[in-house]
C-alpha cells in the first residue's frame, strides 16, 4: 500500500510539472490512502498494547478485547483492499484546455454523472456500442476525467486522432492463403478490398473505421450476407457491387465521405432485410431523370426490397419520390429533415422524427407504421392544426414517447 501511495505521489509530481490538473478521482483516492494508512498505524499499536492485556491476574488473555481487535482488523482490511484497488489509474491527471481555446472559469460547464461522461467521451471518440473493449476503457478513461466536460472532449478528439493518424495497413496478399474465412471483421485498417478477392467463402464482412479502396473487388464474393462499412472512408460504391445477390444486412452508417449510390444498386440486394444509411445521399425528385450512369440512389428503390425488416435512415423531403409510402417493419428509426439527435432522442426500436413537412404526405407515408410506433417527434407540421387524429384514425397503440418540437403544431385540440 504504501508503495502504491508514494508511485502516485510521484505520477501526480510530474502530472503538475507538466500544468495537468489532477483527476478528483485521483486526489480523493490518495486523501482515503492517508486516513487508512493512519488507522493500520493506531491499528497495529492497539493491538501491540493489548498483549499486555489479561485476565484472572495474569492467567488468561483478555479474549473479548482481541475479539473486537479482531473485527476491526478485518473491517480494515476490507477497506485496505477496495482502496488499493481503486488505485490502479492509467492517467492521474489531463490539461484542461484545447490547444488555442481560452481560459474559462471552473464554474463554467456542470459536471456530467458517469453515463453522461462516458456518452460524451464515445462521442467524441466515434466509439460504438459494440466494441467491448474500446468500451470498457472509455468507461475507465471517463471515470478518470472526473465528469469534466472538457476533460472528455479533449481525451476523446486526442484518442479518435491516435486511431485514424495510426491505421493498420493491410497487404494486397494479406489474405491470399485465408481462403476458408467465412467471417471478417478489420477496425481502424488501411486497405485496398483487391486484398480480400480471394475470400471466396466469406459470409460476414465488417470493415470498421477504415480507409478503403477499390471496392468493386467485393463482387467476387458472392456468398456475403452481412456487409457493414459503418464509420468508413470513400468516395462512392460501385455498380458491381450489385451482384451481391444474398446479402441480408448492408450498413453504412457514418460513412461521412460517401457522395454516391448509383441507382438501382439498393434494388439489386432482392434479399436484403436489414439496411442502416446514417446519411441523406437519396436523390432529388427534381433530378430523376439523371442516367443511370451518373445518378444517384432513389428512396422508392426500397419498394423492391420484398424482406426488408429492419431500417434506419435519414432523409431529405426533397427526396421524397411521389406517392411512396414506407412499408410495414419490425424494426426503424426514421428522421425527416434533419439528424435525429437533434430532438433529444431516446433510444427505441421503432422511432420517427419529422421536421418541416405537409400534413398531408405526412399522414400517407407512415401509414404502416403508425401502429407500431414508439417514439414520435413533430416540429414544423403544415396543413393541419390537430396532427395525431389526422395521421392515424386507429390510435398510436405503441406509442409511449410524443416529442412536439416547433411551435404551430398542436399535437391535439
Amino acid at each position: 500500500m504504501q508503495s502504491a501511495k508514494e508511485d502516485i505521489e510521484k505520477r501526480v509530481e510530474t502530472a503538475k510539472k507538466n500544468d495537468e490538473e489532477i483527476f478528483k478521482t485521483v486526489q480523493d483516492w490518495q486523501d482515503d490512502t492517508r486516513n487508512i494508512l493512519e488507522e493500520v498505524q493506531m491499528l497495529n499499536k492497539e493491538i501491540g498494547h493489548n498483549q499486555l492485556k489479561t485476565c484472572f491476574n495474569g492467567w488468561c488473555p483478555n479474549w473479548g478485547s482481541r475479539h473486537q481487535l479482531g473485527r476491526k482488523a478485518t473491517k480494515t482490511s476490507i477497506q485496505l483492499k477496495k482502496i488499493i484497488d481503486r488505485g490502479q489509474f492509467e492517467r492521474v491527471g489531463c490539461r484542461a484546455l484545447l490547444l488555442g481555446e481560452p481560459s474559462a472559469p471552473k464554474d463554467a460547464a456542470p459536471l456530467l454523472e458517469e453515463h453522461e461522461g462516458v456518452a460524451l467521451l464515445k462521442k467524441q471518440a466515434r466509439i460504438d456500442d459494440d466494441c467491448d473493449d474500446l468500451n470498457t476503457l472509455a468507461t475507465q478513461i471517463a471515470r478518470e476525467c472526473d465528469g469534466l466536460p472538457l476533460a472528455l472532449v479533449t481525451t476523446g478528439r486526442q484518442w479518435l486522432y491516435n486511431r485514424y493518424s495510426n491505421p493498420l495497413k493491410v497487404s494486397d496478399e494479406c489474405f491470399e492463403e485465408m481462403k476458408a474465412l467465412e467471417v471478417v471483421s478489420l477496425r481502424y485498417a488501411d486497405l485496398s478490398l483487391k486484398s480480400l478477392q480471394f475470400l471466396t467463402n466469406v459470409k460476414s464482412l465488417e470493415l470498421s473505421n477504415c480507409e478503403l479502396r477499390d471496392i468493386s473487388f467485393l463482387a467476387k464474393l458472392n456468398k456475403l450476407k452481412i456487409l457493414s462499412f459503418r464509420g468508413s472512408r470513400f468516395d462512392e460504391l460501385p455498380i458491381e457491387l450489385s451482384e451481391l445477390k444474398e446479402l441480408r444486412m448492408f450498413d453504412l452508417r457514418e460513412c461521412y465521405k460517401l457522395k454516391r449510390i448509383p441507382s438501382n444498386l439498393i434494388r439489386s440486394f432482392s434479399q436484403l432485410e436489414e439496411l442502416y444509411m446514417g446519411k441523406d445521399i437519396f436523390e432529388e425528385r427534381e433530378v430523376e431523370e439523371k442516367s443511370i450512369e451518373t445518378g444517384n440512389a432513389r428512396l422508392s428503390e426500397l419498394n423492391y426490397l420484398p424482406c426488408l425488416a429492419v431500417l434506419y435512415l435519414k432523409i431529405n423531403s426533397k427526396c421524397l419520390p411521389k406517392d411512396f409510402a414506407f412499408s410495414e417493419l419490425s424494426r426503424y428509426e426514421i428522421c425527416v429533415n434533419g439528424s435525429i439527435y437533434d430532438y433529444g432522442y431516446s433510444e427505441s426500436s421503432k422511432a420517427l422524427v419529422i421536421a418541416d413537412i405537409d400534413a398531408t404526405l405526412l399522414t400517407a407515408l407512415f401509414k404502416a407504421l403508425y401502429h407500431s410506433v414508439e417514439y414520435l417527434s413533430l416540429g414544423g407540421v403544415t396543413g393541419c392544426q390537430n396532427i395525431l387524429p389526422s395521421i392515424d384514425q386507429k390510435g398510436l397503440k405503441k406509442l409511449n414517447t410524443l416529442q412536439q418540437v416547433l411551435y404551430n403544431l398542436k399535437i391535439l385540440k
